[in-house]
């Protein structure tokens, strides 16, 4: 469905941060590039500025970090193959900041792929981290600059995360962690749509992990892949073989956690090869979610999604792919800025911070799809770039229900 010119007049409407400033990054340092390295546009950046990278590697010295403060968006240029070899390290967001990550790769499983075990680490943050598209893979062996291996892929503190489309894959870990998960959280928000978050495939000497370990945190799992990790085989960690790990543990420690899953695929990994002596114990799959210290919830219905492009230029024609019940009307939600406010009662989380453009999308197909297209805004005079925040509202007979949400920066021509 085409939007109406009423539409464009509605987002420009819209408060927009000052967000005034378009960084390129290009490791070849290609006409139009501001920065060759990612650190350097990083320091650069001033608050809710658009680091738009080209495709190359991007790497820092052993135990460095690319350091993030302040709102700021580094998403991959349209098209780019963009890798990180080094961890993304987030703190000290302020309630209203918000980053965004885009587009990017962090697959340390080579020897000497990166600088650090862990791919992505948020402490301490009051704002929001929004990443899409994104993958983060543990290495399989420990880094020959770091020394020992961390016990999880990305590390949520005390902070706000949300994830469309994105893959978490575990590391070779070679010791045992009792904190040991792809994706581990405590104190925190997770909102986890549409994505994978899973073990390695057979790590050596390795008690079988979750895939996601949470301890005070709440958890949302829609329309995604969970699996915990493999047990051990015989002779491998011992005499005996393991059963698989929980694909979510709800750990001890702090207050109970909360997981809520929507048509999510969530399993246990499988056993380990067993011992034959008599003294084994037998093995068996890991379960798909074990609850030591909180509860779990299944929410009825289907997953709803909304995917959008990472970056449009001013005029050009957006089109959003919606995805949910068939025959429902859908209302579609806009806002420059974004929010994380999970509601069960509508099956997802409120990611759009008020005020919203509000418009009506049109009726879901027989199959549940929905494409919807509009001319994207200017930026206001004197930037170049808007940042845009979209979420579908599906409005059956049962009740509304809420989408993922999608990021999309807006850019002037000729950037």
């Amino acid at each position: 469905m085409q939007a109406s010119f009423a539409l464009a007049l509605l987002l420009l409407a819209l408060p927009a941060p000052a967000q005034d400033a378009v960084i390129v990054v290009d490791a070849a340092l290609g006409p139009g590039a501001d920065f060759a390295t990612l650190e350097d546009a990083l320091a650069a950046a001033g608050k809710d500025d658009l680091i738009l990278v080209r495709s190359g590697y991007y790497r820092l010295p052993a135990l460095e970090d690319f350091e993030i403060e302040q709102a700021v968006r580094v998403v991959a240029e349209e098209g780019a193959s963009v890798a990180l070899g080094s961890r993304i390290t987030i703190s000290g967001l302020g309630a209203d900041e918000t980053v965004v990550l885009r587009g990017l790769e962090l697959d340390f499983t080579p020897l000497h792929a990166s600088t650090h075990p862990l791919a992505l680490s948020l402490f301490q943050n009051s704002g929001l981290v929004w990443v899409e598209d994104c993958r983060f893979v543990g290495p399989v062996t420990i880094p020959p600059d770091y020394g020992f291996q961390a016990p999880q892929t990305v590390r949520v503190d005390a902070s706000r995360l949300v994830l469309r489309g994105c893959a978490i894959v575990g590391g070779g870990i070679v010791a045992s962690y009792d904190e040991i998960a792809p994706l581990w959280m405590r104190d925190s928000e997770v909102m986890l749509h549409g994505s994978v978050v899973r073990c390695h495939d057979d790590p050596p000497d390795i008690t079988a992990s979750p895939a996601i370990r949470a301890e005070g945190s709440l958890l949302f799992v829609s329309g995604s892949a969970v699996q915990g990790g493999k047990g051990v085989d015989v002779g491998d960690g011992g005499l005996c073989g393991e059963s698989g790990g929980p694909g979510i543990l709800l750990a001890a420690g702090g207050a109970p956690s909360a997981a809520f899953l929507l048509a999510s695929d969530v399993a246990g990994g499988p056993p380990g090869e067993p011992g034959t002596f008599p003294s084994c114990p037998p093995v068996a799959a890991g379960p798909p979610v074990q609850a030591d210290h909180g509860t779990v919830t299944e929410l009825p219905g289907s997953a709803r999604s909304l995917a959008g492009p990472a970056t449009a230029t001013a005029g050009a024609t957006v089109t959003l792919a919606l995805q949910g019940e068939p025959g429902v009307p859908v209302v579609l939600g806009f806002s420059t800025g974004a929010a994380s406010a999970f509601d069960p009662a509508l099956s997802g989380a409120l990611l759009l911070a008020p005020p919203l453009a509000l418009v009506s999308a049109g009726l879901t197909g027989p199959a549940g799809a929905l494409a919807y297209a509009f001319a994207a805004p200017a930026p206001a005079p004197g930037t170049e770039t808007l940042q845009i925040y979209a979420q579908a509202a599906f409005m059956s007979a049962a009740g509304s229900a809420v989408s993922s949400g999608s990021a999309m920066a807006i850019l002037v021509p000729g950037l």
